[in-house]
C-alpha cells in the first residue's frame, strides 16, 4: 500500500464506525417502550347467589405489575353488560407498581337468569397514554329470597319454648330442603321443611331452651335450594324475653256433682197386668218406685282429682298415682298441663275400704321431676236391704207375702231379688217363688210380694232370703217372718192368690167401663 492509500482507509473505517454508530440509534428509537402491565386478579360476588331487586355487590381487585414502568392513575372501574354500565367508581388515585386495589361496585338486577357481564379497568400511565383491563364475569340471578318474619316472644328458662318463624316464598316455583336455624342467646334450635311452593307462607315452630335470663337476641337462619339448584339463605332477627322459672302445683281431691235422682209412684194397672201373666214390671224397667244413679252417669263413689298448674312453665308427663295404706292403686295419666290450665280425672273409689286415700301427682318442668300430693279422707257410702212393712194373708194353704224391700243405707244397691226359703214346713209355691227388685236408691224402697206353700198348723216363720249387690260385693240375707195369727181362708175355688183375683177385677171393669162407653154413643 502506498503512503497515499493509508488516508484513505482512515477515512473509511471512520465512515464505517460513525455508520454503524447512527445504526444502533435509529434501532433504539424504533423500539417501543414497554406499556404499564394492569390486570384484573380476582373478582368477588355478595351474596355469592344474587337475587332479583336485592343489591348485588362485585368487588373488583386490580393489580399492577412490579414490571411497569411507571404508576397508573386510575380513572374509572365499571361492571359492564353488554355495553350497558351496570356500576361504576371514579377518581381512584394512582396505583404504583406491584401495587393492588379492592374497588366494590354495587347495583341490582331486575330480572332472574344468567348475566354474562365484564369488569373494565381505565387508566393512565406517566406519559398520558391510556391504560385498560378488561375481565369476563358471570352471575347468574334468582327470583326473590323468601320473606322471613320472626316476631318477639317470652321463654322461661330451662323450659323448652316455640319459637314461630314464618317463612314466604315471594316466587312462582318452589324452593327445597328448607332448614331453619333460630340461635337465642345460648340456645340453638332447628327445624326443616321438605319444600315450599310458589306463593305459600308456612310458619315453623323451632323449639329452644334458653338457660340465660333477660332480653335475648334472637336470629333465624334460613337456608333452602333454589328453583335451578343452588343453595341460598336469609335471615331475621327479633328478640326473647326469658324469666326466671317458677313451679307451682296446686292439686285438689273432691267428690263431682251429681243429678238429682227421681222416684215415682208404683202399683198401678201395669203392675197388676203384669202379676196377672206371672210377669215382673221391676224387671223391665217399669217399676217406678226404682231408683237409679243421676242421669250425669256419676256414681257416689267417684272423686275428681284436679291438677292445676300456676306456675310459669308447662308441666309434662302429669301422672296421678292414688295409694292406701302404702298400696298402690291405679294411674292416671293426664298429659301436658300449659301455664294457667287445669286438667281433672275420674277416679272410682267403689272397690277402695273407708279411710285416707293418697293422690301423689309426678310431672316434668324444666328438665327436672317434681311431685305434689293430696289426701283425701273416704268414707264410702254404704247400703243394706231391710224387709219392711210386710203382710201375711193365706188361701188354701198358699201363703201371699206382700212388703217392702227397703234401702237403709246411703248407697245405691243393684241386682236386689227377694226369694221364698225352704224349710220343714215351707216350700215356694208358683207363681211368686221369687221377684226381681233390681236396684234401690240409698234411703229409697221397692215393693215386692212372694207366694209360698206352707203348713200353718206345724210352722212358726217363714224364711225370706234377700240377694243384694252394693259396692261391688254381693250379699245374701235371710229374713224370718212369724206366721203367728195368721188363719187360712177360702177363696170359693179361686185358682189365683188374691193379688192376682183383684188384678182380674181390676182388668173386668176397666172392660165394663169401656163397653158402656160404646152403648152410649
Amino acid at each position: 500500500m502506498t503512503r497515499r492509500s493509508a488516508p484513505v482507509a482512515l477515512a473509511l473505517s471512520l465512515v464505517l464506525v460513525l455508520s454503524l454508530g447512527a445504526g444502533v440509534s435509529l434501532v433504539a428509537d424504533a423500539q417501543e417502550v414497554p406499556s404499564a402491565r394492569l390486570t384484573i386478579t380476582d373478582a368477588t360476588v355478595t351474596p355469592a347467589q344474587p337475587t332479583v331487586g336485592a343489591p348485588t355487590t362485585v368487588e373488583a381487585t386490580v393489580s399492577l405489575s412490579g414490571g411497569s414502568p411507571s404508576p397508573v392513575s386510575l380513572n374509572r372501574v365499571a361492571l359492564v353488560d353488554d355495553g350497558e354500565t351496570l356500576a361504576v367508581a371514579r377518581t381512584l388515585g394512582a396505583l404504583s407498581q406491584g401495587g393492588t386495589l379492592t374497588v366494590p361496585l354495587t347495583t341490582t338486577f331486575e330480572e332472574s337468569g344468567q348475566r354474562d357481564l365484564e369488569l373494565v379497568v381505565v387508566g393512565e400511565n406517566a406519559t398520558g397514554t391510556e391504560v385498560r383491563a378488561t375481565r369476563p364475569l358471570t352471575v347468574v340471578v334468582e327470583d326473590a329470597a323468601p320473606l322471613v318474619s320472626l316476631q318477639s316472644g317470652s321463654a322461661v328458662a330451662g323450659s323448652a319454648t316455640e319459637i314461630p318463624v314464618e317463612v314466604a316464598n315471594p316466587t312462582t316455583e318452589a324452593i327445597r330442603n328448607v332448614v331453619v336455624d333460630v340461635q337465642a342467646g345460648d340456645a340453638a334450635g332447628r327445624a326443616t321443611v321438605a319444600s315450599l311452593a310458589g306463593g305459600a307462607t308456612r310458619t315453623v315452630n323451632v323449639t329452644v331452651t334458653p338457660d340465660s335470663t333477660g332480653d335475648l337476641p334472637v336470629d333465624a337462619t334460613v337456608s333452602y335450594t333454589t328453583a335451578v339448584g343452588s343453595r341460598a339463605e336469609t335471615t331475621a332477627s327479633g328478640t326473647l324475653a326469658v324469666e326466671e322459672l317458677r313451679e307451682d302445683v296446686g292439686v285438689r281431691v273432691e267428690r263431682p256433682s251429681q243429678a238429682q235422682q227421681g222416684q215415682g209412684g208404683g202399683g198401678g194397672l201395669q203392675e197388676q197386668l203384669g202379676s196377672l201373666v206371672g210377669g215382673n214390671p221391676s224387671a223391665a224397667g217399669g217399676g217406678a218406685t226404682q231408683q237409679a244413679d243421676g242421669e250425669s252417669g256419676e256414681s257416689p263413689s267417684q272423686v275428681a282429682v284436679t291438677v292445676t298448674n300456676f306456675g310459669n312453665a308447662p308441666l309434662r308427663d302429669v301422672v296421678v298415682q292414688s295409694s292406701v295404706d302404702g298400696s298402690s292403686l291405679e294411674r292416671y295419666a293426664v298429659g301436658t298441663l300449659a301455664p294457667g290450665t287445669s286438667e281433672s280425672v275420674t277416679v272410682d273409689l267403689s272397690r277402695v275400704p273407708g279411710g285416707t286415700v293418697e293422690f301423689e301427682t309426678t310431672y316434668t318442668v324444666g328438665g327436672d321431676s317434681g311431685s305434689e300430693t293430696a289426701s283425701y279422707d273416704h268414707r264410702p257410702q254404704t247400703g243394706a236391704i231391710r224387709v219392711t212393712g210386710v203382710n201375711l194373708t193365706a188361701t188354701d194353704g198358699v201363703l201371699r207375702i206382700e212388703g217392702n224391700a227397703g234401702n237403709t243405707g246411703d248407697a245405691t244397691v243393684s241386682g236386689v231379688v227377694v226369694s221364698v226359703g225352704e224349710s220343714e214346713y215351707v216350700s215356694p209355691a208358683y207363681p211368686q217363688r221369687d221377684y226381681f227388685v233390681g236396684s234401690v236408691s240409698g234411703s229409697e224402697f221397692a215393693p215386692f210380694e212372694l207366694t209360698a206353700d206352707v203348713d200353718l198348723a206345724n210352722a212358726s216363720t217363714v224364711p225370706v232370703d234377700v240377694t243384694y249387690t252394693v259396692n261391688g260385693v254381693e250379699r245374701t240375707e235371710r229374713v224370718d217372718l212369724p206366721v203367728d195369727g195368721v188363719e187360712d181362708g177360702d177363696d170359693g175355688g179361686s185358682e189365683f192368690p188374691l193379688g192376682l183375683a183383684g188384678g182380674l177385677a181390676v182388668v173386668l171393669l176397666v172392660s165394663a167401663a169401656v163397653a158402656i162407653a160404646v152403648r152410649l154413643r
